[in-house]
This record gives C-alpha cells, structure tokens and sequence, in this order.
C-alpha cells in the first residue's frame, strides 16, 4: 500500500512539472504573438518631429514625438532651424525640419490602425533656415488626393493648419507637400491624432478645414494657445482671443469635463470662461473675412452664473446668410448650435444679442470650411495594396512612387498607367529596367484592369508562374532579358494559341498535343457549334499534310517511276481528264468529311487560319 502510494506520488510530481513547464510555454508563445505597440503617443495617435534624429517625450505636455527616421517618409533632407521658436507651448518640435528639394510630391504615410475612421491632422511649418536662395518658399499641402492649403510661410513665425480627416477605409493617411515651383516644400511638425468622435462629420465630405478655434474669457495675460493633451481627448488647441467691447467672466468652481452631457468634450479651461456684451454693445460680434465656400460654424455655450438658476438666458443669434436662430440655454449644462453656411454666402459676421433679462453670452467658437472631394477620388483599394506590395517586395525606391498610385493625374506614379472613368484603376505596368531581382511577386495577379506588363531587361529569377494567366484582361506580357527558367506553362500558350495573348519572353512553350491544340482553337472559336468547322479545316488540311508526308516517303522510289510517268504523260497527251468529285459525295482524301453549307463562312475561316499553326501529323 505504501509502495503503491509513494508512485502515485512520483506521478503526481511529474505531471506537476508537466504542467508547470506547459504553463511556461503558453505564456511565453502569448507573449511572442502580443502585437507590437503603435509608433506614437499612448492615446493611438503619432506625432512626428520633422528632422528630428531620436524619440523623446516632451516634458511640458507628457506627449511623445516619434522621429523622422524613415518610417513615415522616403526622402528629403533634414535640417536644424536657426531661429528660435515657441508657440503654443511649442519649442523643441520646432528646432528641426525636412525639406523636399527632389520631386513633385513628397508624402508622410501615418499608419491608422484603429477602428476609429476619424482624425485630427496637424501640420506646422516654421522656417528658420535658408533652404531657398530666391526667398521665402510657396508650396501645396495635400491630404490624400485633396487639395489643404497653400503654405506661404514668413521670416519669425509658426505657420499652422489643422483638418478634421474622415477615412472610414483607408489603412494609412498621406500628408503631401506639393512643389509648386516657388522653392523648396519643408514642414517641421505633423501631428495625426484620433478623433473618437462624429459629432464634427455634419458633411459627406471628409474634410474640415478649421479657420479658427477660439476660447473667450481668458485675460490677454494668459497664453496664447492653449493645448490640454490629457484633458482635451481630441487633442484641440484653443486660441485665446480677445473681443472688442465684451465683458469678461469666469467661475472657480469645480466642473467635471467629462460628463455624458458635454457631448463635444470641452476642457473644463475651455467652460470656465466665457464674454458677455459690454459698454454700450447690445450683441456679442465676431467678425471675420473668409474666402467664399462652404462653412460649419460651433458655438459653445456654459453658463455657470448663479443668476441662471432662477432665470432662463435666451438669446437670438444672426449669421452672415441672414438666418436668427433662438437660442436657450440651461443652467450648468454645455450646449453647442451648428450652423451651416453654404457655399452661396459670404462668412463675414455672426451676432449674439440677448433675448431675455439676461445677457448674452459665448464661451467659444470654432469654425470649419469644408473641402470638397470629388467622388470616386482615389485608385482601388485592391490596385492600391497590390502596386504597394511589389513596392515592398522588390525594394522599388522612386521619388513619384508616393501617396495615391493614381491620384491627381498630373502626380501617376512612374510606370503605371491609369483608367480615371469611375473609380481610378491601374491599367499598365511598366517596369522594365527597373533593378528587379527574385521572382514574380503574385501581386501582378491581383489587378483585374491590367492589361499591360512589362518587366523585361531586369534580373527576375524562377519560373514564369501560371498565375500571370489569371487577370482576364491582360493582353500583352514582357518577360524578354531576365534569368528565369523553365518551359511557358500550359494556360499561358493556351492563351497564345488563341490570341488572347501577347507574351516575349526567352524560353520555349510548353508543348502541347496536337489534340490539345485542336481543343483550344475549337473552344476559342465558338465552342461546340463551331467544332464542325474546326473539323471541316482540319480535314481540309490533311491532304496537304499527306502531301507533305507522301512527297519526303517518296523520295527513294522516284527513280523506279519512270514507266508510270511516261504513262501519265501520254494520257495527258490523249485529253484525257481525272473526274471531278462531285458536291455530293465523299472526299476520301479528306477523311470522308462532307462539306455542307451550314456553317458561317466567318467561322470556318477563323477556324482555318487558327488550324493553319498545327504542325503536321
């Protein structure tokens, strides 16, 4: 008994280890598949100090900046900035910058890995340095394929523009600096942050581009941005402005910013404060001169004042359209109007006048000026991740090859040619001599438009791949002046033989039966009703064959045939004539085939001249 207990003991201690050592194990594999962290800030979004050598976290803000290292840009060079700037809590980031002397179009790719398909996009520019002999420069700023602004930077100061991005499908977000040919493009920070929220998407169109956030309230005193990167969960800078003939307000007490009823999220620095009218203003004025287009305008409102327990502040507000909207808010509960202007009405004023004993009042303001994209804007998403794969596979390193493949015409990457009717698609590859090495990505595969390829004069190595035969469209194919190896494959010379296909290369076909050749043409031709004139062509065809093959068999037994050819010549002589075969009878040379009238003549000739390329038997 006691020996019997003392193996049970044994056991268990094995498989204790046993398990232990499994437990090891799991851990270990779930830690080697944990995914790596997203390159940039721990609220998912990326911020890139341009020209800047190394990561850091900026100890003023707690964000962190990732470097401009070569993960989100190809080229450019980078360039330490000799005047000192600082703004809106702003130093380092601006001690650095790239600029983009080689190309037409330069492009950051910032990865979007969340689920959240909206984004706050950031870009400064501050130009400290002589990087352009003729002065200051003038460039283009994309986003994607959209047109953003035009940067027009001056000597001591931050120029900054900010966009709401929507791109509920895109896998990255391309900010492109556009060389306009008046200098050299250069940016010295770029900021993607996500948005987590569409209270601002009131537009098909994904693009805002903010003409101003403003805070109100806040003494001249204070600074004159104000960034909150832990209270502001969208990441917002406010600008403290100052209005002529207002009141300034303000309350100490505690607010809580994070409420379900403060929908837009406004930092609790952002509520505290607000203007009312003052002097002899009956109305709050905010004057402005934008260009003509199509605006969204957000007024917030807190009213944290004692007397609004007992009172009900309403206010009737005019825009620059000519519309009053009645406005009411309540007591300690932050309320915000949108209001669009359209493209038809100058933004020039919104007024705020009291309706009630007691005044007006505005806490903030932001407005947004919409950029239309065009539909159907950018290539398909299938071409896109195909053309960026034989991208990745073969190290292709072009100064075009950057932001969209297809999109805006004027910048289509080197090589490729595009149908814009629709959705841009990718048509024609052109990569001869282009350094490509290994063998053929099967990404070629993956562009149903394609009906060009060229990779010729290049060192692909391998075996042609059958899958080359899968794009339908797909006429003319050049493999000539590589390393591969092997016969053409099979569906390939299929393709050949039934002129689907244009291929150069320098290798043999593989070789196919005269049987299989039959049934190639004839499923070319028209299928099954079009098998009797395949077959008609053939025969037809075999009298020459035998001709051929009765003439080489003959040639030994021509000197034994003097007798029959003197013979031959004397009926010929005599008028005698062979007798005609007539329409209803047999050729026997032929097979036995009969010829009727049934088939088109257009088919049988296709047939015939398809028949003529088989050898003979």
């Amino acid at each position: 008994m006691k020996m019997k207990n003392k193996k049970t003991l044994q056991w268990l201690r094995v498989l204790q280890g046993f398990a232990s050592s499994y437990f090891f194990v799991v851990v270990f594999i779930i830690s080697a598949q944990a995914p790596a962290g997203h390159a940039g800030d721990s609220d998912g979004g990326t911020r890139i100090d341009c020209g800047a050598r190394g990561s850091y976290t900026d100890p003023k803000t707690n964000s962190s900046y990732e470097a401009d290292d070569g993960r989100f840009v190809e080229f450019g060079e980078v360039h330490n900035v000799l005047s000192n700037y600082s703004k809106e809590q702003i130093g380092n980031q601006l001690k650095t910058s790239r600029s983009f002397p080689e190309g037409k179009r330069n492009c950051y790719s910032v990865p979007t890995p969340s689920q959240n398909p909206y984004y706050l996009v950031r870009a400064f520019f501050a130009y400290g340095n002589k990087v352009n002999r003729t002065g200051m420069p003038s460039f283009d700023l994309h986003i994607g394929v959209n047109y953003w602004e035009t940067i027009n930077p001056t000597e001591g100061d931050v120029v900054r523009f900010e966009v709401i991005h929507v791109s509920p499908t895109d896998d990255d977000i391309n900010v492109c600096l556009v060389n306009t040919g008046h200098g050299t493009p250069f940016i010295s920070l770029l900021e993607v942050l996500p948005w987590r929220s569409s209270r601002y998407d009131q537009t098909p169109s994904s693009l805002l581009r903010l003409m101003s956030r403003s805070k109100l309230g806040m003494s001249e005193e204070d600074s004159t941005y104000i960034r909150y990167p832990d209270d502001d969960i969208y990441g917002r800078s406010w600008f403290n402005r100052q209005m002529e003939n207002t009141v300034r307000i303000n309350t100490s007490m505690a607010i809580d910013s994070h409420t379900d009823e403060n929908t837009y999220k406004l930092p609790k620095e952002v509520l505290s404060s607000a203007v009312q009218p003052g002097g002899s203003s009956p109305s709050l004025d905010i004057n402005m001169n934008y260009p003509d287009g199509d605006y969204y305008v957000y007024l917030h409102f807190y009213d944290f004042e004692n007397k609004s327990q007992n009172q009900q502040r309403k206010m009737v507000i005019t825009f620059s359209d000519g519309v009053n909207v009645s406005f009411t808010l309540q007591y300690l509960k932050p309320t915000t109007l949108v209001r669009n202007i359209k493209r038809d009405y100058h933004v020039s004023n919104i007024s705020i006048r009291s309706d009630s004993q007691l005044p007006a009042m505005l806490n903030a303001y932001e407005i947004y000026r919409v950029l239309p994209q065009p539909a159907n804007s950018t290539t398909d998403k299938r071409d896109v991740a195909a053309i960026r794969d034989i991208k990745r596979v073969y190290g292709i390193k072009r100064v075009s090859w950057q932001g969209d493949p297809c999109m805006p015409m004027q910048y289509t990457w080197e090589g490729l040619s595009c149908n814009n009717s629709g959705t841009p698609r990718i048509t024609s590859i052109n990569l001869s001599s282009s350094n490509l090495s290994g063998e053929i990505a099967r990404s070629f595969s993956n562009f149903t438009e394609l009906t060009v390829l060229d990779l010729s004069n290049n060192s692909l190595t391998g075996k042609i791949p059958e899958f080359l035969a899968e794009p339908e469209k797909l006429k003319y194919i050049n493999l000539t002046r590589n390393k591969l190896t092997g016969p053409i494959p099979k569906v390939l010379v299929e393709k050949k033989i039934t002129r689907n296909l244009t291929l150069s290369t320098d290798l043999k076909d593989h070789r196919l039966s005269k049987a299989e050749k039959i049934g190639i043409v004839a499923g070319a031709t028209g299928g099954a009703a079009v098998v009797s004139g395949v077959t008609l062509t053939f025969a037809l065809r075999l009298p020459f064959c035998w001709g051929r093959k009765k003439t080489t068999n003959e040639g030994n037994e021509r000197r034994g045939q003097n007798g029959r050819r003197g013979q031959n010549d004397d009926e010929r002589r005599s008028g005698k004539k062979e007798e005609e075969p007539r329409d209803d009878e047999s050729n026997k040379e032929s097979g036995g085939v009969t010829v009727k009238p049934t088939i088109p003549e257009s088919l049988v000739s296709k047939a015939s001249e398809a028949i003529q390329q088989i050898p003979c038997l």
